[in-house]
């Protein structure tokens, strides 16, 4: 807690305690941001600055593409905080900014990838190739292989449920389907993505294992 004396007459000898910016509570923070408070601001990226790192690196799979993103994800938030009505909602309307944001980048990822097939001369701009991923277990690195052969939607959905490891309610919260949709999508999305680990040596003892 940070005490300041209160307004007024020095001799009354009050103090006015106020919470320090990581011990604001979500009603406290949701109504900081509201206003645009920055004591509030500063607190929402002390407190979601390693959560949004956390989701984008499980999603996107490099660490230094989900450190790029996490300003913009925290940006995005900053700017759109008047719009949080319900203090419960916070955590699942910042982990859906995430999911905007890691979506995008896929996106652009396979638009780059198109973009180097093309002969020179018709591309539009210069082709940049993507830094090498920081994953150094080969399982992972096969399992982002996988993942790179699905769609934006379905990887997000995949890396969520089963690599983030969060409830399906969660995960539909997230990328905005209701629970139903998201529960079929990722019934799907696995059965493609076990189908593909099948193929690759170091996820073998994986795909075993949930046969068994």
């Amino acid at each position: 807690m940070v005490a300041r004396p209160a307004p007024g007459p020095p001799s009354s000898g009050r103090l006015h305690v106020l919470p320090a910016p990581s011990e604001m509570d979500d009603e406290a923070l949701v109504e900081g941001l509201r206003r645009q408070e920055p004591q509030a601001q500063a607190a929402f990226c002390r407190r979601f600055a390693e959560p949004v790192y956390r989701t984008l690196l499980r999603i996107l799979g490099r660490a230094q593409d989900a450190d790029d993103l996490r300003q913009e994800v925290l940006l995005r938030a900053l700017r759109g905080g008047g719009r949080i009505r319900e203090p419960a909602a916070l955590v699942g309307w910042v982990r859906t900014i995430t999911v905007r944001v890691a979506r995008t980048e896929l996106r652009r990822r396979a638009a780059r990838r198109w973009l180097r097939l093309l002969p020179p001369e018709e591309l539009p701009h210069p082709a940049s190739h993507d830094d090498p991923g920081d994953d150094d277990v080969e399982a992972m690195r096969a399992l982002y292989r996988i993942l790179d052969e699905l769609s934006a939607s379905d990887r997000t959905l995949f890396a969520l449920r089963f690599i983030d490891g969060l409830e399906v309610t969660a995960v539909a919260v997230a990328c905005e389907l209701s629970r139903t949709t998201a529960k079929r999508r990722l019934a799907r999305v696995e059965q493609r993505v076990r189908r593909l680990a099948a193929s690759e040596p170091a996820l073998k003892a994986w795909v075993e294992e949930e046969r068994s």
